[in-house]
């Protein structure tokens, strides 16, 4: 899987009110894939595209700590380094889920 959205500020927000980067790089992918996986053949691969933004020791602005509401519901609003820490914080999102699927029963 692969699609994505980066913007400038977290002001973006979805018909439900969550902030348009969480959706679109993590909820979206993570709801598609929920659905898919009753019909996955055993053993199949699953491949979720992420990047090392979201490790603070590769990029200064990576997510040091991990607060879903925060995400969904960001306070700071204003400027790009919100928008950038979202997006940053949706790949870690992304590297969890696929390690999540991985060791899944």
């Amino acid at each position: 899987m692969n699609a994505g959205a980066q913007f400038g500020t977290t002001n973006h927000r979805t018909g439900d009110g969550f902030e348009s980067t969480f959706v679109i790089n993590h909820l979206a992918h993570y709801l598609l894939l929920s659905l898919l996986e009753p019909s996955l053949a055993k053993n199949a691969t699953i491949v979720i595209t992420t990047s090392d933004v979201h490790d603070p020791k590769q990029v200064p602005f990576g997510p040091k700590e991990l607060d879903p509401e925060a995400l969904a519901h960001p306070k700071d609003k204003g400027g790009f380094m919100p928008g950038i820490r979202a997006y940053a914080s949706s790949k870690l999102c992304n590297l969890l889920t696929a390690r999540a699927f991985e060791i899944s029963p």
